[in-house]
């Protein structure tokens, strides 16, 4: 089964080094998918910093062997790690302020 992983920083494992030179990380998810699955990852695209607008360079990774695509993709177009960094380190009130600004986004950015 040929298996294509799109997306962002999240598919791409940024926060799990050592990377490669696209920042991709061998414990992304997608390649332990591969791993668990027993299925043949043909193509891993993913890169931190992709954004819906950028997901279309991407897409040149479909071809006739795909048969299972991921996609992750979206929380930097909403500036997801504002909430984040607020919630974890931040206050309570800190943490509602970044997650009302990011619900915004997600309504008038996606």
């Amino acid at each position: 089964m040929g298996y294509d992983a799109l997306g962002d920083s999240y598919a791409a494992g940024w926060g799990v080094p050592p990377y490669d030179a696209f920042g991709r990380s061998q414990s992304a998810y997608p390649v332990q998918i591969d791993g668990r699955m027993r299925i043949d990852l043909d193509d891993f695209v993913a890169f931190p910093g992709a954004t819906t607008q950028t997901i279309l360079v991407q897409l040149a990774a479909l071809d006739a062997d795909t048969d299972l695509v991921t996609l992750s993709i979206g929380g930097n177009d909403v500036d997801w790690g504002t909430a984040v960094s607020a919630c974890l380190g931040g206050t309570d009130l800190q943490c509602a302020a970044a997650v009302g600004y990011v619900n915004g986004l997600i309504t008038t950015a996606l």
